[in-house]
This record gives structure tokens, sequence and C-alpha cells, in this order.
């Protein structure tokens, strides 16, 4: 792994500025032409986007956007953790058997991990994840603020790579949760441990 010095990881400011948002969604963009096969959405999709869509999926206090920047300020990557919230429907996921006996938890969503391919190895992922993990512990819920909190995310099971990087940070596979769209899994993490 090399020195990770030259690297920043930063949470995006709420609301964001106009020069972020451009940063963020040529990013986004970029990492939906790049690399497809790991996202559930496509670049036509959000390429169509307004500039309301971008601000209604950044400008929230009930997630964090997380990115890396290179010294030269390009931004290379990015993670953001879903909070528990109302607007949040779990619904579908209750059917998979994600939650175990977790559904009395405050359940935080990571999804959208990305590092530029020019960028990987140099555990720029993980700093994105335990960047993501430490908001999560320390964000107070809407609801449920006494509850334990546990963070979940969707993994294609051909990310070999992403799925090693979440394992060193300690989550786990959840036996028998399959989505069985496009051969994907779930792996959750307790963040009271």
């Amino acid at each position: 792994m090399s020195d990770p010095a030259p690297f920043d990881i930063q949470k995006i400011t709420v609301p964001i500025s106009a020069t972020d948002l451009a940063k963020y969604k040529e990013l986004r963009l970029t990492s939906l032409l790049k690399d497809p096969q790991f996202f559930g959405s496509n670049y036509k999709r959000e390429a169509a986007f307004s500039e309301q869509d971008w601000r209604y999926r950044l400008d929230s206090t009930n997630k964090a956007t997380f990115i890396v920047k290179e010294s030269n300020d390009k931004w290379i990557g990015t993670l953001t953790v879903l909070a528990p919230s109302s607007d949040l429907d779990l619904a579908p996921l209750l059917g998979l058997g994600v939650f175990g006996n977790n559904i009395n938890r405050n359940i935080y969503i990571m999804v959208g991990l990305w590092v530029d391919s020019a960028f990987r190895s140099k555990g720029l992922g993980q700093r994105l994840i335990q960047q993501a993990l430490s908001w999560a512990r320390e964000h107070i819920p809407y609801e449920n603020n006494d509850s334990a909190k546990i963070a979940i995310l969707e993994v294609h099971r051909s990310n070999i790579a992403g799925k090693v990087v979440y394992q060193k940070c300690g989550f786990r596979v959840i036996p028998k949760a399959e989505s069985g769209e496009d051969g994907t899994e779930w792996m959750i993490k307790d963040l009271d441990s």
C-alpha cells in the first residue's frame, strides 16, 4: 500500500457549493462510465439529471457523501452513507433477510463506493469507509436514537477487490441475503463494537 498522504478525504459540505456540485457530478458520471457494472444506476440516466436532482442527492442531513481528492484538488473517489430516516424505505430489504436479528437497530446504508482505477491499491477505499463509519457512529438518528447501529451494503459478487476492502473494514457477508439481482450479496458491520 502506498503512502496516502497526498490524498485528502473530506465530507461534502451541505448545502453543496456550485463548484463542489460540478466536481461531484463529474466524479459520479466518470464512475458510471468507467465501472458501470458496480452501480444500480447508469450514465445515461444520471447525465440527464437537472441541477435540482444533483442537489437533492447531496443536500441532506440524513446522508453524508465523502470524497477523495488529490493534492491538486482533483476528485478521484467517493462514498455515500444513508442514515436512518423516514424517507428511507427498507421494506424491500426485509424479505431478503438482510437484517437478520438486527431489525430494531439504526441501519446505515453505504452506497456508491468508487475510486478511480488509477488510484486503487493505495488504501483510499478503506479510508473512505472508515470516514463514513465514523460519521455514522457520531450521527444522531432522527428516530430510534437509543438503538444500536449497524452498517449494511450491497456488493456484486464479481467485485472481489471491493469485497476484500469491505472485509478489511470489518464487514461480513450476511448468509442467505442474496438480492438475486445481478449476483449481489449483502454485508453488515456492527457499529457499536
